[in-house]
């Protein structure tokens, strides 16, 4: 006869393994965040980064490339967004501009790189190619495309435009709290679309490229279209989180297109968990939180991502995410998604 405790067991597992439960816990959890994280700009910027480092992992961690280059979506989305906003058109819809322009740049700068990299191919060229293409981005925007981009001084002044649709409602997103509601349900948006993909056949494809990708190809699948569309689907996503990154600070500079920001989305996806749906999340919430409190008292904050980086390459090589699921199936006794 089932004990009272078993019941209550019973019940919980059913509430978690719910197909609803992740998205439902995880938009109550971002809900209440502003609330208790006494900075409201650093609870946007993680989620703004989250998505950046969600979109890089359809090809990092999901399909086992590596690019060094992805921050040359995220500048792309921002610098398109930036110029559109402050050159033709205040609405929000210019978030579009962004997304399509990174998407359609990802398809471009994908095929170039991947034409190359078959099966048993060398990591290194993806990485460096990609890489090339992200500095070659870096200094156009610097010097050729100055008069337009504002060079090393960046695109200022960046209008914050209103959620509106005519004749109905409209409300301005200058307010921070508005703004992180906002990037919420972007967020959100997102990260169902990446959960949806990658638990799809295509997501299984993409899972078996990462492990063989020779046997895929012997099963009869054009492994480089489905590389090429997880690259754009890459891209998609920097361009989304480029183009809110736009609002969100009034600016875009040529940091974006940086070789650092690609690194630090490596981190993220490596801190968080590579081969997880929600690791790059965890990620992105350990590192802008060590980035925002340690960078103001220690200037050698990096020293701190370079110990948790290494611990978590140590001890946990399937990062922090993969732990806490651990730890929570051997509580509630049975198997949580990854």
């Amino acid at each position: 006869m089932p004990t009272q405790n078993n019941a209550g067991q019973g019940i919980v597992a059913r509430v978690m393994q719910h197909p609803a439960f992740p998205m439902s816990a995880l938009t109550v959890t971002l809900i209440i965040l502003p609330f208790v994280n006494p900075s409201i700009y650093l609870s946007t910027d993680l989620l703004i980064f989250a998505i950046l480092a969600m979109g890089y992992n359809f090809i990092f961690g999901h399909m086992g490339l590596i690019s060094f280059g992805h921050a040359m979506f995220f500048g792309l989305g921002a610098y398109t967004t930036g110029l559109v906003l402050v050159n033709v058109y205040e609405g929000l819809t210019v978030l579009f501009f962004g997304m399509v322009v990174a998407t359609l740049f990802a398809v471009i700068i994908g095929y170039v790189c991947l034409k190359k990299f078959g099966p048993g191919s060398d990591p290194s060229y993806l990485a460096l190619t990609t890489l090339a293409f992200s500095q070659m981005w870096y200094f156009l925007v610097w010097s050729p495309l100055s008069s337009f981009t504002g060079g090393s001084d960046g695109l200022l002044a960046v209008p914050t435009p209103p959620v509106a649709i005519p004749g109905i409602f409209s409300f301005s997103l200058d307010d921070p709290y508005r703004l992180y509601f906002f990037v919420m349900v972007v967020f959100l948006i997102c990260a169902w679309i990446i959960k949806r993909i990658i638990y799809s056949p295509f997501g299984r494809v993409i899972h078996g490229i990462r492990e063989n990708e020779l046997r895929v190809s012997f099963l009869g699948y054009n492994t480089f279209k489905y590389k090429l569309i997880a690259f754009a689907l890459s891209g998609f996503f920097g361009g989304v989180a480029g183009s809110v990154y736009a609002i969100r600070m009034n600016y875009v500079g040529m940091e974006t297109f940086h070789w650092l920001l690609g690194g630090e989305i490596i981190i993220m996806c490596l801190i968080g968990g590579m081969r997880t749906v929600w690791g790059p999340l965890v990620g992105s919430i350990i590192f802008w939180g060590i980035k925002d409190y340690i960078s103001a008292e220690i200037q050698e904050w990096m020293g701190f991502i370079a110990v948790i980086l290494i611990g978590t390459v140590l001890f946990m090589p399937m990062g922090v995410w993969d732990k806490i699921v651990k730890i929570a199936e051997r509580i509630f006794k049975f198997k949580i998604r990854r």
